[in-house]
């Protein structure tokens, strides 16, 4: 985790399988909610990287909105489990 500006963060999911090997996730904090732009796959082991790591902003996947930047699936992959979990959902128009 790394704070890149203030209340923008970073941090790498792991993308097993694949020669990316990781991708990165930014995080914008805000008083009452936070944005988080693209996800990792649709595997166990994303989630519990995103959720360890809101976890050290004090944030639950519950308080984030999410914004996708394009429609690879390790960008995408956790879009249901954020939808899921009561999060607005932002992307372009295809």
């Amino acid at each position: 985790m790394k704070e890149i500006y203030k209340d923008i963060y970073t941090f790498e999911v792991p993308l097993p399988k694949s020669a990316l090997k990781a991708i990165n996730i930014y995080v914008i904090k805000a008083p009452d909610r936070a944005i988080v732009i693209d996800t990792g796959y649709n595997t166990k082991e994303s989630i519990e990287y995103m959720e360890d790591n809101l976890g050290k902003l004090d944030l639950e996947i519950k308080d984030c909105d999410l914004l996708l930047t394009h429609l690879h699936a390790d960008h995408t992959g956790l879009a249901a489990f954020f939808y899921e979990n009561g999060c607005n959902l932002y992307i372009g128009k295809v």
